[in-house]
């Protein structure tokens, strides 16, 4: 299979997946929804869209299911929280060709670098997990007794913390490459690209190991190799 083409429709193998299971899930892609994902170098056309309320606290306007090794995008029927369907629609599809990755730190950078909104874009991943929104909520809820007032505090700090820290690792690791490679990395990879002398080492060693690591290098590294080749020559 063309791992250009492929890579250009956003699958992505995960850093665990084999070939085999990555091909199969490949060939059961079908083609549904377009979304551009233009700063990602991405254009899923397999993206299965659905409008239902069920399962979405009220403060989450859409969630990414996966079933049978396939992602599913669950939108409200009525968003009242102020984002547009674009960009509810461009954080889940970032969500979706990721799917086979299981990298929570950086996850949620990712997603909200489709947001046009700065404030979005750097306080939006707050959360890494669904279920630390669910605790914040119950947090702010136990906060109405007098002696646990402080608790949602204590556990918003400590988020904020921790949001601050990854987001200059990531603005880093920016520097040094695109978006479109970063989101085909693991949450180790970008932390030690932040470093640009990690870089080049580190793919020499990983093309030859695994495919995503070949389809990042077809795709965003070989041109740039082979031209250095020609000019030391």
């Amino acid at each position: 299979m063309d791992l250009q083409q492929l890579n250009k429709e956003g699958l992505i193998p995960g850093p665990s997946e084999t070939e085999e299971a990555f091909f199969a899930r490949v060939v059961k892609a079908k083609k549904c929804l377009p979304v551009a994902l233009n700063d990602f170098d991405a254009a899923p056309t397999w993206l299965d869209v659905f409008y239902d309320n069920k399962k979405l606290p009220f403060w989450q306007a859409a969630a990414t299911w996966i079933e049978d090794d396939t992602p599913r995008i669950q939108l409200k029927k009525k968003n009242l929280l102020g984002y547009s369907t674009e960009e509810i629609l461009s954080h889940e599809a970032v969500h979706a060709v990721r799917f086979a990755f299981d990298e929570p730190r950086f996850e949620e950078i990712l997603a909200y670098h489709t947001s046009k909104n700065k404030f979005r874009r750097f306080f939006g991943p707050i959360f890494q997990h669904s279920w630390e929104s669910t605790l914040f909520v119950v947090l702010v809820l136990a906060s109405l007794i007098p002696y646990l007032k402080l608790l949602p505090w204590v556990f918003l700090t400590y988020l904020l913390v921790r949001l601050i820290r990854n987001q200059k690792t990531f603005s880093e690791c920016k520097k040094n490459l695109s978006l479109s490679i970063m989101l085909r990395l693991t949450d180790k990879e970008i932390a030690l690209f932040s470093k640009w002398e990690n870089i080049l080492p580190y793919i020499n060693q990983a093309k030859d190991k695994s495919l995503r690591w070949r389809m990042i290098y077809v795709n965003y590294f070989e041109e740039t190799q082979n031209a250095k080749q020609k000019t030391q020559n």
